[in-house]
């Protein structure tokens, strides 16, 4: 593998990782919300 090409596969697995980065904390901010809304304490919760 070329350099350029080593170079281009990490930047679009870096891409990809902070895709997947903001679909995760969109998914859990609902969850995050209510744990600190209700104060929870359910360890097997949170």
């Amino acid at each position: 593998m070329r350099d350029d090409d080593a170079i281009q596969a990490i930047h679009s697995l870096a891409g990809s990782l902070k895709d997947l980065q903001q679909q995760a904390a969109q998914q859990y901010l609902p969850i995050v919300d209510d744990i600190l809304r209700t104060c929870s304490r359910d360890t097997r919760h949170i």
